[in-house]
């Protein structure tokens, strides 16, 4: 989970609100040249069996991989937005796909949060305010707790 805080050019005077983003699935293999890249060091040079077999592992596997968790994340700021909707006085701007570096090549599922826009006065005084933060960051956690709960409860199901 990446958060930040969002801004806006001075002739988009009226964006305001949060938004959430997941990757961009046009870009799987984008993210395959990250995840091979940084295990590359591993097997390096290596011609033993285990070695080749993980290569040949990772070429079938992390294109699967990357769709099992854009699902996951695609679930995820589903729960985001719907908890940051009610827990915060923030407008919702939706859920966005991007290929943004800190989405692309996770081996999890992974979200971006713009938690608002420090150019927007309301969103501003909002994001800067105690009880703004208290707001956003119960949110979160609570999303990060619906989110566990869920995922524990499906995996004992698929046992």
């Amino acid at each position: 989970m990446s958060i930040h805080c969002n801004y806006k050019k001075k002739e988009e005077h009226d964006k305001n609100g949060f938004e959430i983003y997941i990757s961009d699935l046009t870009r799987t293999s984008e993210a395959e040249g990250y995840t091979k890249a940084e295990n590359k060091f591993f097997y390096q040079g290596k011609t033993d069996t285990a070695s080749i077999t993980w290569k040949e592992y990772v070429s079938i596997a992390v294109p699967l991989l990357q769709n099992i968790y854009f699902r996951m994340s695609e679930y995820f700021a589903t729960i985001l937005e719907l908890e940051l909707t009610k827990g915060t006085v923030l407008e919702s701007r939706g859920i966005q796909q991007e290929g943004y570096f800190v989405l692309i090549g996770a081996s999890m599922p992974v979200v971006l949060i713009e938690c608002g826009f420090l150019s927007n006065v309301g969103d501003e005084r909002y994001i800067k305010s105690q009880r703004g933060q208290n707001d956003i960051a119960k949110a979160i956690y609570k999303s990060i707790i619906l989110y566990k709960m869920d995922y524990d409860y499906m995996k004992t199901i698929l046992r």
